[in-house]
């Protein structure tokens, strides 16, 4: 099982790690790795892949076998670069990404924190955490003819709740029993099962625009955007 160092610290940007089993595709150039431990996050819950290096070397792409709870590195070949089982590796993750990811991922459950402060029938389905089109997607539905000021309202409620949320009440989580990963953005958050990156204060994340609700069947999807992304 590969230990995901970004569970208790999202700005950890370098590590070093132990080479489990490494395999080289000849046909492609690259090998792919396991680590006994990472700090890169692999795509999924909506969250993209992040980006960086082991060993000077351009991670290319991150596959989580979910089964097994390993994630596979797949790196770039260059200059006859060769890995072995119990090599030590440098990691190294670029920092602007991730931030940026953070920021996008944390504003997602910001919209479940106003939803719910709104007191809204609504059931959280799916995210895209995505730099364009950013979306939270509920079990629900808002008339047509009210969606524009819905949106204004939860627009106001979030950036509220990032305007008054006190300095020390930071973003945390917890590993509960049966491996679940929960995310608190504040003590006013019930919390929500994630295995993403997040910020370490909702001030971080310091504004959000909700630029749209969009009925899809029985779902209707709350389109966010992040200020002053890098």
């Amino acid at each position: 099982m590969t230990e995901r160092l970004y569970f208790n610290d999202s700005y950890c940007f370098e590590a070093s790690s132990l080479v489990t089993k490494a395999e080289f595709d000849s046909e492609k150039s690259e090998w792919s790795l396991e680590l006994d431990r990472t700090i890169f996050h692999p795509a999924g819950g909506g969250q993209p892949s992040d980006e960086g290096q082991i060993n000077s070397h351009r991670v290319l792409s991150l596959v989580a076998d979910k089964d097994l709870g390993i994630i596979r590195h797949n790196v770039a070949c260059k200059d006859g670069a060769s890995f072995s089982t119990g090599d030590s590796v440098f990691l190294n993750v670029d920092e602007v990404v991730r931030r940026r990811h953070a920021r996008i991922h944390s504003a997602g459950h910001l919209m479940d924190v106003a939803v719910r402060k709104m007191e809204l029938q609504f059931k959280p389905s799916k995210a895209y955490h995505y730099t364009e089109g950013s979306y939270v997607e509920y079990h629900g539905n808002v008339p047509v003819e009210e969606r524009e000021m819905m949106a204004k309202k939860i627009m106001s409620v979030a950036n509220e709740t990032i305007q008054k949320t006190k300095d020390t009440d930071l973003v945390t989580s917890r590993v509960e029993q049966d491996g679940t990963r929960l995310v608190f953005l504040s003590s006013e958050d019930s919390g929500c099962p994630c295995g993403g990156t997040h910020v370490k204060h909702v001030k971080e994340i310091e504004h959000v625009t909700v630029t749209r609700l969009v009925k899809k069947k029985k779902f209707i999807r709350v389109y966010y955007s992040v200020s002053n992304l890098q």
